[in-house]
């Protein structure tokens, strides 16, 4: 029996207390002007870039924050590769708040991929200006376009001054942040310069960011070679090959070179083999091949090696060399290296079993 009205009811003779309903409250309505950037800023960051465009076209009229919406239509446009728009939107950022640092970083990052470097490289140096601490993108992006610009510079006095000012600024990324593209320009810059030994630094310093990483292992590895530390390089090189079963064609060669440079011919032949079933158009492999069947006395497949070489590189010096000295040895001997008709017309390469 239920009696309307009361919180009670009598259920086979016992009273029950009802429980007391709270009424729900409807949600309040935002007003107008509430700041919604929070919300931008979640569906950007989710990439539902529709409900971003459909937000900022119903609050650009009437929301009190107009910088934020055209910062973030910007990066909207720029994903999408309409980078003028991007563009655009961003200046318009930048005209509301001539002190928004990260507006400038992103209409450099606009202009960087639209391949206005000159542009990108003044709008740098200004938020390098106006930026109240050190930043590590504003120094990376001011170096990576120096660096561009001396490579492209047909003066060589201007061309050194921009890449001595290019590493100056990639030193200063190091400094201010820990990202793994400053620390490898850097290493590249010092390389670049012989200064090999400063080159390994920068780089064992990258370890400690990226203890595993192949890249920098091999390219430590390839640097010791260059001051013929070669111990050392196989130490790198054998922790690429713990790290990663099948290393980068780059590493297995410099493994097989410091191999072959130890007259472990056949070990450095099973290195090569493994760069040639996957990425058979180096010049060095095929140069570093034709030395090794050369010590095993294959003189065919020296030569056809070594022609291979000169095939994919023309030019290079090495193969061209060590071709001339393997004719100039059978020359002084008395033989007479034969290479067969298959190997003048077809394709050069050696493609016999190892």
């Amino acid at each position: 029996m239920y009696e309307a009205g009361s919180e009670q009811i009598n259920c086979n003779g016992a009273l029950i207390e009802l429980p007391s309903l709270e009424v729900v409250k409807p949600a309040p309505k935002m007003p107008a002007d509430a700041n919604i950037d929070w919300l931008l800023h979640i569906y950007f960051t989710r990439r539902q870039f529709e409900h971003c465009r459909r937000l900022i076209a119903r609050e650009l009229n009437r929301h009190l924050n107009a910088e934020y919406l055209y910062f973030v239509q910007g990066l909207i446009e720029r994903e999408d590769g309409n980078n003028i728009e991007a563009l655009r939107n961003l200046q318009k950022a930048a005209e509301l708040n001539t002190h928004n640092i990260e507006t400038y970083k992103e209409i450099g990052r606009t202009l960087y991929s639209m391949g206005r470097f000159g542009q990108a490289l003044s709008v740098f140096r200004e938020a390098e200006q106006q930026s109240p601490r050190k930043d590590h993108e504003i120094y990376h992006y001011l170096g990576e376009l120096l660096y561009r610009s001396a490579a492209t510079q047909p003066q060589l006095e201007i061309a050194r001054q921009q890449q001595h000012e290019a590493r100056g600024y990639f030193e200063l990324a190091v400094q201010a942040g820990k990202k793994l593209e400053s620390y490898v320009r850097l290493a590249e810059l010092y390389r670049k310069d012989k200064d090999y030994q400063k080159a390994i630094d920068v780089l064992e310093t990258c370890l400690h960011l990226t203890p595993e990483n192949a890249e920098v292992l091999t390219e430590i590895s390839v640097l010791y070679l260059k001051i013929n530390e070669t111990q050392k390089a196989f130490d790198r090189l054998a922790e690429i090959v713990n790290i990663e079963r099948n290393c980068a064609p780059k590493g297995l060669l410099a493994l097989g070179a410091i191999l072959q440079s130890r007259n472990d011919v056949d070990a450095a032949l099973s290195k090569y083999s493994q760069i040639a079933d996957t990425e058979p158009e180096i010049a060095e492999l095929w140069n570093n091949i034709g030395l090794c069947f050369f010590k095993k006395q294959k003189f065919i497949a020296a030569v056809s090696s070594l022609r291979k070489s000169v095939w994919i590189s023309p030019l290079n010096y090495n193969a061209l060399y060590n071709l001339s000295l393997i004719y100039i040895a059978f020359q002084i001997s008395g033989h007479q290296i034969e290479v067969p008709v298959a190997h003048l017309n077809a394709r050069p390469g050696y493609t016999g079993r190892w």
